[in-house]
């Protein structure tokens, strides 16, 4: 009787969810490189604010003799508590460690947020497996290097945000979390115009609007000055967080933004195909013949978003005659101008992951565009065939690059 009332499709995510759970834990605790943060969070519990002597990894900005790291600092705080208890016992803790509980948080987020949209509890698991594991989230997923270790915890917040909005509009519990958004990733706190915007055309009295904006700023304005006085005790200067210092991947004279860089980042994000390689000494026989074996990869940039994250494609069914939709609509659209104009599109990747930035946005638009709350059979079946695609591409671009198989 219990086995007659499963649905296949409802077995058949909850198979492949703990099999790629399974798999992010696994990597996660293999990892133990690229932990600028782990280190940066030691030197915290030291009461310093740069890397101990010694200590070079990538990205590092070098000032007054000493090492920085250019990035936010509030994920080295959160990692300070799980250092310093197991300081205690002559371990080492990791930042996988952590980041597998994050990306387990995004999961159960997505899925509330489906849930709260009348989703079905099956269609809500496919839904937040797609954001986890068949989207470009599944590098940062399953590699807790310290450029996606940041990237997790804004995704994980900007997710906490708008559940905090759906569930119950605290704008100040709002504000709270994109101050610990500012202390992390500057470029994803352009997520705010969601919530100003719906505090703007939401509410007839300017008393409530004024009020609701003071408490949406109140903590941010808070984390702003701490930033402020992070950047001078390191650099002497309030503006500076270590980029213009020393960026490798910017030309001299060259601006950080500019439309310059719009259509060359629009093919990036959009457009760029896979590269095809052949594996070595692997050959098939045929007629006599010996013809190598071919295999997709993700281009040393990354591909197009559409190719690893295709069940956003449905993104262009959605019905714009609803509130909501046009507010994440907006605010997807001004993230993405922003990163388009900016001078850079991620480095090494698989796909574009400085789209994680609208991506939570972008997820509140795939909930709105499925009508009557259903996912069809196709696109249930998409969901695990771009995972399995994604997890092939990150085999062959980490972990055969890595010796993580090994």
């Amino acid at each position: 009787m219990f086995l007659a009332k499963i649905r296949f499709s409802e077995l058949f995510v909850n198979i492949f969810l703990v099999a790629f759970f399974v798999f992010t834990i696994t990597t996660n605790i293999k990892v133990d490189y690229a932990n600028q943060y782990l280190v940066l969070a030691q030197s915290f519990l030291n009461g310093k604010l740069y890397f101990p002597e010694g200590y070079y990894d990538v990205d590092l900005v070098l000032f007054n003799s000493k090492y920085y790291w250019h990035q936010g600092p509030f994920p080295a705080v959160v990692l300070m508590p799980f250092v310093y208890l197991f300081n205690l016992f002559n371990l080492t803790f990791q930042q996988g460690y952590l980041q597998f509980f994050i990306t387990l948080g995004i999961f159960i987020l997505c899925y509330k947020i489906a849930r709260y949209f009348k989703y079905s509890k099956e269609n809500s698991k496919y839904l937040a497996f797609a954001f986890c594991f068949a989207s470009i989230y599944q590098l940062a997923a399953f590699f807790p290097v310290s450029w996606f270790f940041g990237q997790a915890i804004t995704v994980f917040l900007l997710f906490t945000a708008i559940y905090i909005y759906l569930a119950s509009k605290n704008y100040f519990l709002i504000g709270v979390t994109f101050s610990l958004i500012l202390l992390t990733r500057i470029s994803a706190v352009l997520g705010l115009i969601f919530f100003v915007i719906d505090i703007i055309f939401t509410n007839n009295f300017l008393k409530n609007k004024l009020k609701y904006l003071f408490s949406l700023f109140l903590p941010i304005g808070i984390a702003g000055l701490i930033l402020l006085i992070y950047n001078y005790v390191r650099f002497g200067n309030f503006l500076e967080t270590g980029y213009l210092i020393y960026n490798q991947t910017l030309p001299p004279g060259n601006p950080f933004f500019s439309i310059r860089y719009f259509l060359g980042n629009l093919y990036a994000y959009f457009f760029k195909g896979l590269d095809v390689s052949f594996l070595k000494d692997r050959f098939i026989l045929l007629g006599g013949l010996k013809l190598k074996i071919p295999y997709f990869k993700a281009a040393e940039s990354g591909t197009s978003f559409f190719i690893v994250s295709p069940i956003f494609l449905y993104l262009f069914s959605v019905n714009l005659k609803e509130k909501l939709v046009r507010l994440s609509l907006f605010t997807t659209m001004i993230i993405l101008i922003y990163l388009l104009c900016f001078y850079y599109s991620g480095g090494v990747q698989i796909g574009p992951r400085y789209l994680l930035d609208l991506l939570p946005f972008a997820f509140l638009l795939l909930l709105q565009s499925f009508k009557k709350k259903e996912i069809p059979n196709f696109a249930k079946i998409l969901i695990i065939l771009s995972a399995l695609f994604n997890l092939h591409l990150f085999i062959v671009r980490v972990l055969w690059s890595s010796g993580l198989l090994v």
